[in-house]
């Protein structure tokens, strides 16, 4: 198996680069950017062992977000920490003392009624990182303005393969309800993303790309 990311600046160009313009017409390629930064990777890269397309499916990580660099440590802990406090969040506290405990309310006839909670259901542990092969993805923003690029902690990126001579897409993100506080993640002007996208098991060979909403996408790459 490939370690992630093992990747040098020059490889990193014609496989999986996205660079964004604020309009799609402008929509310009790492191949006619400047030379991307050379990753230097981390053994810990995704939270779980892509088996197939449902494997990330509220989005891919993001490894970096900022100034473009020459050269850039890969680890989405590094950048973004607060992942490592999410299960022991306050709410998730709340969730495990509320599933330990019996809950007790009054009712007319002054009958104590028990209501059995799953700690499974509510308590989502941490999980232990594995090493998964992936190609790198590179997003560089050339407008003069700030664009979406994800939401929540998430790049969400559709792997598409051309059949017919049409684009079909090959997995679908699950849609994040309304009221749920979700934030946007911003890529402003001259920043550039880094996310990963892992080797999928039991694609076939074909020539693929890579779509970011509303309509923008990387130039095709060919999988053997």
């Amino acid at each position: 198996m490939l370690s992630p990311l093992k990747f040098e600046a020059r490889k990193l160009i014609p496989i999986y680069s996205l660079v964004i313009c604020g309009l799609s017409s402008l929509l310009l390629f790492a191949l006619q950017a400047k030379k991307a930064p050379l990753l230097i990777p981390n053994e810990k890269v995704f939270p779980e062992k892509a088996q197939s397309l449902q494997s990330s499916y509220w989005g891919l990580n993001f490894l970096y977000i900022g100034p473009d660099k020459d050269s850039i440590y890969i680890h989405k802990e590094s950048y973004f920490p607060e992942l490592r406090k999410r299960s022991s969040s306050l709410m998730n506290k709340r969730l495990k003392e509320a599933a330990q405990n019996e809950i007790e309310f009054q009712v007319l006839n002054h009958q104590i009624i028990k209501i059995a909670i799953s700690q499974e259901a509510l308590y989502f542990p941490e999980k232990q990182e594995q090493q998964s092969p992936a190609y790198p993805i590179l997003i560089r923003n050339l407008s003069p303005d700030s664009i979406r690029i994800g939401l929540n902690h998430y790049l969400r990126v559709q792997l598409e393969m051309i059949e017919n001579e049409n684009w079909i897409p090959l997995n679908r993100f699950n849609t994040f309800g309304c009221g749920v506080g979700i934030g946007q993640i911003a890529l402003g002007p001259g920043e550039i993303a880094i996310s990963a996208l892992p080797l999928y098991e039991n694609l076939k060979p074909g020539k693929y790309r890579l779509h970011l909403e509303p309509n923008l996408h990387s130039n095709s790459f060919e999988i053997q």
